[in-house]
């Protein structure tokens, strides 16, 4: 049997209200943040900065929910695809 590496990933999606710069149209769209925010405020400052542009403004987030699961990956991938971190010393 192949041996596996996994992670349990959870994921926070945020339902959005957007307006589509090119269409002059609103719309619902997804977005997903993996980083631990508590308030709303916060995850639209976050939202903005890394989904808005030219074509799109996020206004408002009209809904969330958490996702959580399982994602693994053979061994050999893992090593293939990984790169080393070193530890750092815990003096300092």
């Amino acid at each position: 049997m192949e041996r596996m590496i996994t992670r349990t990933i959870q994921k926070k999606v945020y339902t959005c209200m957007v307006f589509d710069c090119v269409s002059m149209e609103t719309r619902m769209t997804d977005f997903v943040l993996t980083e631990k925010i508590t308030d709303d405020d916060a995850a639209l400052k976050m939202l903005r900065k890394r989904y808005e542009g030219d074509s799109i403004k996020i206004a408002a987030i009209v809904k969330t929910h958490i996702e959580e699961k399982l994602y693994a990956m053979s061994e050999v991938d893992f090593l293939k695809y990984a790169h080393i971190v070193e530890k750092e010393s815990k003096g300092e």
